[in-house]
């Protein structure tokens, strides 16, 4: 099962934002997919905050274990290093959770 990490804006934003990913995130386990969706860290943020370097680099962490790196295109200061790390670590990037699908779900 391949693993696909959802990035999209997160801050002033929040909670628009997780559920952002959590509603693409269940389209993907459909889908046959493993989501990783870094903004549900929000919940644990609420309970225990942590600096924004601190959870940037969990999120980093958790990219470079992925197979594919879903980019959705709103302006995001912390998307945009993830994407550019994906693109370092050669691991394919994509726009559209449709095009996700079509490509790896059901593998």
């Amino acid at each position: 099962m391949k693993h696909i990490y959802i990035a999209s804006p997160y801050t002033g934003q929040e909670i628009e934002g997780v559920n952002r990913q959590i509603k693409i995130a269940h389209l993907l386990i459909d889908a046959g997919l493993v989501p990783v969706w870094p903004l549900c860290s929000h919940y644990v943020h609420e309970q225990y905050p942590k600096d924004y370097k601190v959870w940037m680099n969990i999120d980093f962490s958790l990219l470079a274990r992925c197979d594919v790196f879903l980019r959705i295109q709103l302006p995001s200061k912390g998307a945009d290093m993830e994407e550019q790390s994906a693109i370092y670590n050669n691991i394919p990037v994509y726009y559209s959770v449709d095009e996700v699908i079509d490509r790896y779900g059901n593998e």
